[in-house]
C-alpha cells in the first residue's frame, strides 16, 4: 500500500508540471507591435532585410542589395535629412548604433565595414 500511495502521489506531481508547462507555453515572451509605416510598408515590398537594429531613437535595417534603412519606431524615414543609403555592394550582415544613437556600423558580404552620421555627412567612412 505505501508504493501505491507514492505511485499516486508522483503522478499527481507530474501532472502539476505539464499543466504548468501548458500554461508556460500559452504565455508570450516578449511583447511586439508590427511596424505599419508606409516607409517600412515600402521596404518590406521591394527589399530583403538580412540585419535589423533598434535603438531608443530609431530603428535601422539592412537588406541584401546593401541598403540601410534608417527609421522611427513607426516605420517612417526622413528622406530630407537622413535618406537611405547603400554602403555595401552585397548583404548588410550586421548593424550596431552607438550608444547616442548618432553613428551607425556596418558590415557586408562584401567585405567592407562602413561608418555613417545618423543625419550627416560628418565622419562618414
Amino acid at each position: 500500500m505505501g508504493s501505491q500511495k507514492f505511485g499516486d502521489s508522483a503522478a499527481e506531481i507530474s501532472s502539476d508540471c505539464l499543466s504548468d508547462e501548458e500554461d508556460g507555453l500559452l504565455e508570450p515572451r516578449f511583447k511586439y507591435q508590427r511596424i505599419e509605416g508606409p516607409d517600412a510598408k515600402q521596404l518590406m515590398a521591394t527589399q530583403v532585410v538580412s540585419a535589423v537594429t533598434a535603438h531608443l531613437k530609431l530603428i535601422v535595417i539592412g537588406t541584401q542589395m546593401g541598403y540601410i534603412w534608417i527609421m522611427d519606431h513607426f516605420g517612417h524615414v526622413d528622406h530630407q535629412h537622413v535618406p537611405v543609403i547603400r554602403p555595401h555592394r552585397s548583404a548588410v550582415m550586421k548593424l550596431t548604433i552607438d550608444s547616442a544613437g548618432n553613428y551607425i556600423m556596418s558590415c557586408g558580404n562584401d567585405g567592407r565595414v562602413a561608418i555613417s552620421g545618423v543625419g550627416c555627412d560628418e565622419l562618414n567612412y
